[in-house]
């Protein structure tokens, strides 16, 4: 089901790249000019706040690594560098994060009998959590002024509609919302 409905979808975005200046054009001339305005004006806004989102998500990636890096290091878990980095891009999954490595390194390293570096790691694992928490709303609520209750309701609504991709969905779908009401203010 899967492979075909992936299947159908890279056909369709196909032809839809084959066809989108005819589609266009199309549009263009069934809309007023006005209406066509609103249009781009969401895009813009719409598309700037994704750029956004993806720039939060990319500190926060380099943040981890970092902080990972560092920790690896000081533990002496080698290859350190190359452990951070594919952990830290797991980051970006969520409620699930990182942990989905460290949570089974720590009841490997407890199993193994090394109970300083399990604290160690679950000390870290909980450092990062706690950054990123206190990171994320900040860097989000600074540049696109969507408050972050909002955020975490539409996080919270997506989830529950979507699943997982509720929470990659969800930035595009409340920036599309939150422009479109500032735009109607703004065009009217």
């Amino acid at each position: 089901s899967f492979i075909v409905s992936f299947f159908i979808f890279v056909i369709s975005t196909f032809f839809l790249v084959l066809d989108y200046e005819n589609m266009k054009n199309s549009f263009l001339r069934l809309t007023q000019k006005k209406t066509y305005q609103k249009f781009v004006y969401i895009k813009n806004g719409v598309l700037k706040s994704l750029f956004i989102y993806l720039k939060c998500q990319f500190i926060l990636i380099f943040v981890s690594f970092l902080m990972l890096w560092a920790g690896f290091w000081i533990l002496h878990i080698e290859p350190s560098s190359l452990y951070a980095l594919a952990i830290s891009l797991l980051d970006t999954l969520p409620f699930i994060g990182i942990g989905i490595v460290l949570i089974p390194m720590i009841i490997l390293l407890l199993m193994q009998s090394s109970y300083m570096k399990a604290i160690y790691i679950l000390c870290l694992y909980l450092i990062i959590n706690m950054v990123r928490s206190f990171l994320e709303p900040h860097i989000l609520n600074k540049e696109t002024k969507i408050p972050s209750f909002l955020l975490l309701l539409s996080m919270v609504i997506h989830v529950k509609f979507f699943g997982i991709a509720g929470v990659f969905l969800s930035p595009i779908h409340l920036s599309f919302l939150y422009e479109y009401l500032n735009t109607v203010d703004d065009l009217v």
